[in-house]
């Protein structure tokens, strides 16, 4: 938890996916490159404009002490350890809440709390994901230390996950804690089912991390590895088990399982929870023709692709990873994919769960699933569903013969998220200050992963709403100012989603100060306490 608490306090700022200098640093890269090109383009953004954005990333960046902070966490029956680490820490009592669904287990810790010296302590008997549905409270820090795996048939843990960046439970900046338990391999039958969601998820990844050496600790150096296709791999084959990523992930499910969790952790909250929220507003119908299930209907790559017709999810997997996924996920009767793996028959429970958590509590008109599936169809077929109100405002963005061309040539990403985060609110992921650990509680593995998340209304709400947007692109320092921010927030999710911000860069990896963020390694360690 000290972790947590420093991100928020003494390192608050460093919590910011993008940096204060962010825009300033670039500009300053710009005036320095020897081309005269990007010198010259670099000049359009002026003093006067980088003192304005500076000034509008403070107001979101206002010092906190610990004492300041508003802290949930799932009580189990001794509440109370969670609670005195908190208060050692400098938490306020009264700004702790804790959280319990199970009757029996709740009056225990009441009685608890009862007998000791805070007996005011904030200890809810109900969901954390219910309490959020219904009261407008944040919480700076959430600890979700679920117990069971992520997804869970039984506990829904996924579920939980998803509400708490649906209903906008987390603060910005804001630290999310989760605690989740690793399958048990000594059911074959469970651990095949997690091998089969495990695989499908990461199969379509670029990149993957490589096996981490126990002397290195570092995220300054590369630690990734080209993703199974590169390696040769076909997602799933029963006959050629050498060449299949799935007994690939069998045989190391618990590593693996560790990046999923990680992975499906980022996915949820800067694109599958604010999309599926964005897809059940009324938002929708003002850039959109149909909706969002009309749009994902639409496609091919909702359900087997048609004989003879392979897909972008397939052809493009790396840049349409999620999608991918969902449509792996259901292979098998009634569908019979060649492009996708075929599902091992005790699969299928866990993953339907999987697939129906992914929208949250209660169950939206629009699915994830569907939201998701439209998505893909919109980032690659807009011009066939958007309404001319959506023209206008990606016209304000195709500036192919105006916009300046840096690293990467302008295109539609510059526009399709920012007009969503005009509606909803996607969390991003701080992957240099992302703390993941593992170790052994009695005889069951566990995975902790502390993320810091920042909603970076510095970039998003810079734009003008959406129907100014075209215009206020005409102004260069405006433009450029939003350009070099948003580059800051793509150098987190290079090397983790390519669903978003793909194309965005206009400082590249590969200039000295302006490298892509990478994980730290997963740490293995004694007890949880001494790691938070």
């Amino acid at each position: 938890m000290a972790h947590a608490i420093e991100c928020l306090t003494v390192a608050r700022s460093e919590s910011a996916v993008v940096p204060r200098n962010h825009v300033r640093k670039i500009k300053d890269f710009m005036d320095g490159k020897s081309t005269s090109y990007d010198a010259a383009a670099a000049s359009a953004l002026d003093e006067e404009t980088i003192a304005v954005w500076e000034a509008f990333w403070d107001a979101h960046f206002a010092p906190k002490t610990a004492g300041e902070l508003k802290i949930a966490y799932l009580a189990g029956p001794e509440p109370l350890n969670d609670f005195r680490v908190l208060i050692e820490l400098g938490v306020h009592p009264f700004n702790i809440w804790a959280f319990e669904t199970d009757n029996p287990t709740y009056n225990a810790a009441l009685m608890e709390v009862a007998e000791s010296e805070f007996p005011l302590l904030k200890l809810r008997r109900g969901s954390l994901d219910a309490f959020l549905r219904t009261a407008p409270t944040v919480f700076d820090i959430i600890y979700l230390d679920a117990c069971g795996p992520l997804p869970s048939t039984g506990q829904s843990t996924l579920r939980t996950l998803v509400d708490i960046f649906r209903y906008n439970g987390l603060a910005s900046p804001g630290v999310l804690i989760t605690n989740f338990a690793a399958p048990d391999e000594s059911d074959e039958q469970q651990a095949s089912a997690y091998a089969d969601l495990v695989s499908a998820s990461l199969y379509p990844r670029p990149f993957l991390e490589a096996p981490s050496d126990s002397e290195v600790d570092s995220a300054e150096t590369w630690n990734m590895d080209d993703g199974p296709q590169a390696h040769g791999f076909v997602c799933k084959d029963q006959m050629n088990t050498d060449e299949s990523f799935f007994h690939e992930v069998r045989k190391d499910l618990q590593s693996y399982y560790g990046q999923y969790i990680t992975r499906q952790i980022f996915d949820v909250a800067s694109l599958i929870a604010p999309w599926t929220v964005f897809a059940n507003s009324e938002a929708w119908n003002l850039y959109l023709k149909e909706p969002a299930s009309k749009v994902a209907a639409s496609s091919a790559d909702f359900g087997p692709s048609p004989e003879d017709d392979v897909t972008v999810l397939v052809t493009d997997s790396d840049m349409n990873a999620i999608g991918w996924t969902l449509n792996a996920s259901k292979n098998g009767k009634p569908y019979d994919d060649v492009n996708y793996p075929i599902l091992e028959t005790g699969s299928v429970k866990l993953i339907d769960s999987w697939r129906k958590q992914l929208s949250g509590q209660p169950t939206p008109k629009v699915s994830a699933e569907q939201a998701l599936i439209a998505y893909h169809v919109i980032r690659s077929e807009e011009q066939a569903f958007e309404t001319p109100a959506f023209d206008a405002i990606l016209n304000g963005f195709r500036y192919l013969d105006k916009m300046f061309l840096f690293c990467d040539v302008p295109n539609d990403e510059l526009a399709l998220l920012p007009l969503v985060a005009q509606y909803t609110r996607p969390m991003h992921y701080n992957v240099e200050r992302t703390r993941r650990f593992s170790y052994v509680a009695k005889s069951t593995r566990m995975f902790m992963d502390v993320v810091p998340f920042d909603a970076c209304r510095y970039v998003y709400d810079w734009l003008p709403p959406v129907d100014m947007a075209p215009s206020a692109f005409e102004l260069e320092n405006f433009q450029l100012a939003f350009r070099f921010a948003l580059d800051g927030i793509a150098k987190h999710t290079i090397r983790y989603n390519r669903e978003y911000f793909f194309g965005v860069h206009v400082a590249g990896v590969n200039h000295e100060g302006f490298c892509e963020k990478l994980l730290k390694p997963r740490k293995e360690i004694g007890e949880p306490n001494n790691a938070l």
